[in-house]
């Protein structure tokens, strides 16, 4: 193995710093998933966020086109509402290639969609749509993905009148020209959280069962399910199957080994067919507005979750002057799309976050800068399988609050 020191200076003298500026006020947060579309045949990847035009702050997509190397832009909401909670997803259509893009409002009255005028196109798009849920429902954080007959699933969060959070699903079997009632999915009596992503036929779900700054009386912990598309089942993390909704006692904790204290989800993957997370750590709890962050990695084996300790120098990204001090938030970390073993974070250099590449193969775990010299933060990573601009993040001019802020999508080449 390449000694740790040498590795470093290698990179240094051969990283390829250039970065490009996808556009100006391109935002999204890191709840949604799986924030990107891919196809190898069309050679494009498509990436969702919200932007702002003249007319206010709506729901735009991006579409990448690797050959031509050039960036496109196109509006597809119709609703005004500055929150970067807002961004859109993506499905690719299987039965024709058409683009099906999904979003609301942060707690918005409607869950929307619309489908591509062409195959591999994003530059038009049909009527617009809703996902059936009425005006009692509150939409956050749409989720979609298609199983391998073609059926389409879409995940949100759900926020009853008078009750915390719940996540429900509703299915297309006919490429999302009707759905299916809704079903609920997950429940913890808390505003529950949950970031997911795709093996096969089978989603996994890595969730907490409240909000750390919120609900102050309970210690907030980290669970793993995963769900079936095909039979709508879902399981624990042994393979035990366990009734809709689901809830923590059901599933399986994973952060058990690290005391029952305060932590945060970022992100799931899998490793041959294994579930691995990505979670917030605070040692202190609550305490010191939780400021001191440690970056934790969690491997199931098959038969127990095997935690890692990445760093103990996470930071958040809130400014100091901001209006709201969500001081628990990290700037959000991420697996690689194509290699597990790797993961890009935010970590900080000389008071301003940075985006590392992080190698969880190796002893010890090696990092490696990917920005250098920022006047401001870099922040939520994303990892496309694409062979060139395979990494986005968010460039932090300003970041007030979710509804008042600067953002700017940034993108560069990483050999993974």
């Amino acid at each position: 193995m390449i000694n740790p020191f040498f590795h470093s200076l290698l990179s240094l003298t051969n990283e390829v710093r250039d970065v490009t500026e996808v556009g100006e006020s391109l935002a999204y947060t890191w709840f949604g998933r799986p924030n990107y579309a891919y196809s190898e045949e069309a050679q494009k990847y498509w990436i969702g966020s919200t932007k702002d035009i003249a007319e206010g702050t709506t729901q735009h997509i991006t579409e990448y086109d690797i050959t031509e190397d050039t960036y496109t832009t196109t509006r597809v909401g119709t609703v005004f509402e500055k929150d970067d909670h807002n961004q859109v997803q993506i499905v690719i259509r299987s039965s024709d290639k058409r683009l099906l893009v999904f979003y609301s409002e942060h707690v918005g009255n409607s869950l929307r969609y619309r489908i591509s005028t062409n195959p591999l196109d994003s530059s038009s798009f049909g009527e617009e749509k809703l996902v059936p849920g009425g005006d009692a429902y509150k939409f956050s954080y749409p989720s979609p993905y298609q199983a391998s007959n073609g059926d389409i699933f879409v995940f949100w969060r759900f926020t009853p009148p008078s009750i915390e959070e719940e996540w429900y699903y509703a299915k297309s079997t006919d490429g999302g020209e009707t759905w299916n009632t809704s079903v609920k999915l997950y429940a913890t009596g808390y505003r529950a959280y949950l970031v997911s992503s795709q093996d096969g036929d089978k989603i996994h779900f890595f969730g907490n069962n409240g909000h750390p700054e919120i609900n102050n009386d309970l210690n907030i912990n980290c669970y793993h399910f995963s769900f079936d598309l095909t039979t709508e089942t879902a399981y624990n993390s042994v393979g035990t199957s366990i009734a809709l909704p689901v809830t923590p006692p059901f599933a399986t904790q994973v952060n058990s080994a690290v005391r029952n204290d305060t932590s945060w989800i970022l992100d799931v993957t899998t490793k041959n067919n294994l579930p691995r997370v990505l979670f917030v750590f605070y040692p202190q709890g609550r305490a010191n507005d939780f400021l001191t962050k440690e970056l934790w990695l969690s491997v199931f084996n098959g038969t127990e979750w095997i935690n890692t300790l990445i760093t103990t120098t996470l930071s958040g990204y809130i400014e100091d002057d901001a209006s709201v001090q969500e001081s628990a938030y990290p700037g959000a970390s991420r697996f690689d799309s194509t290699n597990p073993d790797i993961i890009f974070m935010p970590k900080e250099v000389n008071g301003i976050l940075e985006i590392f590449k992080v190698d969880i193969s190796v002893s010890p775990i090696y990092f490696e800068q990917l920005t250098f010299d920022s006047e401001v933060h870099n922040w939520r990573p994303i990892s496309v399988p694409s062979p060139v601009n395979n990494l986005l993040w968010l460039k932090n001019n300003d970041y007030n609050m979710w509804n008042d802020y600067d953002i700017s999508l940034q993108t560069k080449t990483v050999q993974v």
